[in-house]
């Protein structure tokens, strides 16, 4: 876990070992935000495996496939989905490597 504090909200960040990335956060105000991609406007920059993307997809129907999204944390199944989420992550991060965006001159 990573722990951020800011001017508003402290912040936790589940962290993936082998990738080095955060890709689920919980905000002190009980937002929780999965994020599929970073910032493409800052080189280099990282997306999940497109097989992790597509079961995460299926988990929290993101038809527009967003970079990121915020998952809504109000009912016991909101919670169950974000478990399978973090294992599914966890699962996938012993098989698959994050892919990286180099900036190309």
């Amino acid at each position: 876990m990573v722990w951020g504090g800011g001017k508003k909200w402290l912040t936790m960040g589940f962290k993936v070992k082998k990738w080095k990335v955060a890709p689920i956060g919980v905000y002190g105000n009980g937002r929780v935000e999965l994020v599929y991609q970073a910032n493409k406007s800052i080189f280099p920059w990282w997306e999940l495996p497109k097989e992790t993307k597509n079961k995460l997809y299926q988990i929290f129907k993101n038809p527009k496939l967003k970079p990121w999204h915020t998952i809504p944390l109000e009912t016991q199944e909101d919670l169950d989905n974000i478990n399978k989420a973090l294992r599914i992550i966890a699962e996938d991060s012993k098989s698959f490597d994050l892919v990286w965006h180099t900036k190309t001159i």
